[in-house]
């Protein structure tokens, strides 16, 4: 979208979908395995809009987006803890914990666009 350098994907959702589904300890080894894989160079991260391509794992620690990956870690961390609580088991819980890691995936994103 031209209104912002942030692009607008499914990551959100999926990372819901991996802390409902996995918990909070397959949900982090499994995001620190996402996070590790496009650090080492695999071209999983979004693509830099200036040139299409998919970012570095380097680039992404400059991107605009990169505190948001850090917030999905949290947020898949908090959500996995939740659903361990059983909070997936009622309609009311299970909307208050998606809405509290999507807050802390915004939150942090929001408050760090880059690192360095």
């Amino acid at each position: 979208m031209p209104f912002t350098p942030v692009p607008i994907t499914g990551q959100t959702f999926a990372v819901l979908l991996l802390g409902a589904g996995y918990g909070w300890r397959r949900g982090l080894v499994t995001m620190l395995g996402y996070l590790g894989v496009g650090l080492a160079g695999a071209a999983v991260f979004s693509p830099d809009p200036a040139t299409g391509r998919s970012r570095t794992g380097e680039q992404m620690l400059h991107a605009p987006s990169a505190g948001y990956l850090v917030g999905m870690l949290l947020a898949v961390g908090l959500l996995g803890w939740l659903t361990g609580r059983a909070w997936d088991r009622r309609l009311g819980t299970s909307v208050v914990q998606m809405a509290a890691a999507n807050v802390v995936i915004y939150a942090v994103g929001l408050s760090e666009p880059g690192f360095g």
